[in-house]
């Protein structure tokens, strides 16, 4: 019988052992889940806060391999802030690490398709992950003639007051025909949410010049070799194109007629809205312009204003003559080769929006 009684002892004391530690292993299986929905409830905290904007609303959820993120409001979000903060959540939305912010370590990025992101970044080890973000309503759509200010010599956005700080420098008076580097200001136009815009100057970086000193209207070879040589070579800076003119008027074609922007035919008229392409022309205040330029300017041994540039489109009805836009809001015409032109150059770019935009994208 004393046996039996050690026996049982020993058996219960075995049983309680088990459920001893069975008891400490839930516990701690327990503390480990709740520590990792308290860390990712605290990314999730610190994502929202640095979201500028109380309207936004963050939601975060694993999909298979990866993780996606939606916001569903347009909001201004420093550049890789949301990848720093989920560079180290797993597909199951737990974080189990704090690291370094990513922005030190994204190697890759796709450029943006149908509102999706995908970046590549370096973990502690150095193993390369994939993360997808989905974005909806971020990234702003710009409406035709809507200014932003860009240096084309460094790739970079700047600020207006740097555009004006600038813009002194060159002249006293305020008056930007001739400005060919430094911050700029530009007009995007035709943005249809790619991951690159085209925006053109608000003023010719030559006041005047011939479009072809051969007078051959076929090539622009004179006007497109006075573009800065300084600029940087990925803007494949331009002259103005029938398609970016067919996509700012609405226009099926541009008719070889001197037509006007605001009535799109031969009817004399001017808008606002149009402003924007007659920018810093002489005489143009009378013809809805932004701005005014009357500044006087030497060529071919006549002094005159800047009334006009070219565009990229030639006249079908003349041997000689090739498209201008002028101080007027009217696509009209003149000879490639014009002593007496009043006609410069203003060229156009295309730029990735990342260089100037602070959305999230990377």
């Amino acid at each position: 019988m004393k046996k039996l009684n050690n026996r049982g002892m020993a058996l219960s004391g075995m049983l309680y052992t088990i459920l001893v530690l069975f008891l400490a292993l839930l516990f701690g299986i327990l503390a480990l889940v709740s520590s990792g929905r308290f860390t990712l409830d605290k990314l999730k905290k610190e994502v929202y806060s640095a979201i500028n904007g109380d309207s936004a609303q963050l939601v975060t959820y694993a999909s298979e391999d990866k993780t996606v993120i939606t916001i569903s409001s347009p909001v201004k979000i420093g550049k890789y802030f949301i990848a720093d903060s989920l560079s180290y959540v797993d597909e199951d939305n737990i974080t189990y690490t704090e690291v370094e912010p990513v922005t030190k370590l994204v190697i890759e990025y796709e450029p943006p398709k149908n509102g999706i992101y995908v970046i590549y970044t370096l973990d502690v080890q150095g193993r390369k992950n994939k993360f997808t973000f989905i974005v909806e309503n971020v990234i702003h759509i710009y409406d035709n003639g809507e200014p932003v200010y860009f240096n084309p010599e460094y790739y970079e956005s700047c600020t207006e007051e740097e555009y004006q700080e600038d813009l002194l420098d060159y002249s006293s008076t305020g008056k930007p025909n001739g400005q060919k580097n430094g911050c700029m200001k530009w007009y995007v136009f035709n943005d249809d949410g790619d991951m690159y815009v085209d925006m053109i100057l608000d003023h010719n970086v030559v006041q005047r010049a011939y479009y072809n000193s051969a007078e051959d209207k076929n090539t622009a070879s004179t006007i497109l070799s006075q573009i800065p040589s300084e600029w940087d070579e990925d803007l494949n800076a331009r002259l103005l194109s029938k398609d970016d003119l067919k996509g700012i008027l609405g226009m099926d074609d541009i008719p070889n007629d001197i037509i006007y922007l605001a009535s799109k035919t031969t009817t004399q008229a001017s808008s606002v809205d149009y402003g924007w392409l007659n920018d810093n022309l002489a005489n143009c205040s009378v013809s809805n312009c932004n701005n005014q330029d009357n500044s006087i300017f030497n060529f071919a041994g006549s002094s005159k204003t800047s009334a006009g540039y070219y565009i990229g489109i030639v006249s079908t009805s003349n041997n000689y003559h090739v498209r201008t836009i002028n101080t007027d809001q009217s696509i009209n015409r003149e000879r490639a080769k014009n002593s007496n032109t009043q006609t410069g150059l203003r060229p156009v770019i295309t730029v990735n929006r990342l260089a100037f935009e602070n959305f999230l994208g990377f």
